[in-house]
């Protein structure tokens, strides 16, 4: 499991959208907490944003039951993916 989310991802996870996503994580990189959790989330350069900017999360500061919403959908995704390679990831 990766160890930081982007903003899209943490989107998926929490189920709401991306603008919404960024906005939390642009608050909570600003000291603000996020439904009662203080997420750590750091900046990088990357496309778009402002002046490119954009925020990712670190998993392990996400509560608890969103870390296991995370596993499910990786789970998830690592099943579809044998389904269409076959279990050794040959066509």
């Amino acid at each position: 499991m990766a160890e930081w989310l982007t903003a899209d991802v943490f989107a998926d996870v929490v189920g709401i959208s991306s603008r919404k996503a960024r906005r939390a994580l642009s608050l909570s990189y600003s000291g603000q907490v996020w439904r009662g959790h203080a997420l750590e989330v750091r900046t990088f350069h990357g496309r778009g944003g402002r002046s490119g900017i954009q925020y990712q999360v670190k998993v392990s500061s996400l509560p608890p039951h969103l870390q296991e919403r995370l596993k499910a959908l990786q789970m998830t995704d690592e099943a579809v993916s044998r389904l269409r390679l076959g279990d050794d990831g040959s066509v």
